[in-house]
């Protein structure tokens, strides 16, 4: 859970959702993703091993719709960006 989403649910204010993620996230799957990929290849150098990263979002909303918009967004932009 975001900073934001536990302060705003701590103290009992309204809060709203948005169908936008914010660049930094993918700024930081990449970096995650890219820190993994160095990682297994330091652990075997051989290309013709298959690496897999397993990814979990957890996301700040209760909105089933949303999070299901959104993880197809974040699997689209995955696909086109980092595999």
């Amino acid at each position: 859970m975001s900073e934001v989403e536990a302060a705003r649910r701590t103290s009992g204010a309204v809060g709203s959702i948005t169908l936008q993620l914010p660049d930094v996230l993918f700024r930081k799957l990449t970096s995650d993703i890219e820190t993994a990929k160095s990682q297994m290849a330091a652990y075997d150098a051989d290309n013709s091993v298959r690496r897999i990263v397993y990814i979990i979002v957890n996301f700040d909303d209760n909105h089933t719709n949303m999070k299901m918009l959104i993880s197809h967004r974040l699997i689209t932009l995955l696909r086109q960006n980092i595999c």
